[in-house]
């Protein structure tokens, strides 16, 4: 939680940009604006996270993560 809570408050103070790496999808869609997922390094997947569950209907980006073919 401390960690999460800081990165989102440091982001908007500094108005910047972070980038992280995951597979831990319901800690990605909690704290990112913004998903990408490759796929054999080419991007595969790009956009919000709410838009990409609503697009591939599914319930969340875990489901998504784990069921989306390339």
């Amino acid at each position: 939680f401390f960690v999460r809570h800081y990165l989102k408050r440091y982001q908007k103070e500094h108005k910047i940009c972070i980038l992280t790496a995951s597979h831990n999808m319901s800690e990605v869609e909690e704290i990112c604006d913004r998903v990408i997922i490759l796929d054999e390094g080419k991007l595969f997947i790009d956009g919000a996270p709410q838009d990409l569950i609503t697009k591939y209907k599914f319930k969340n980006l875990e489901d998504l993560f784990l069921n989306i073919k390339g």
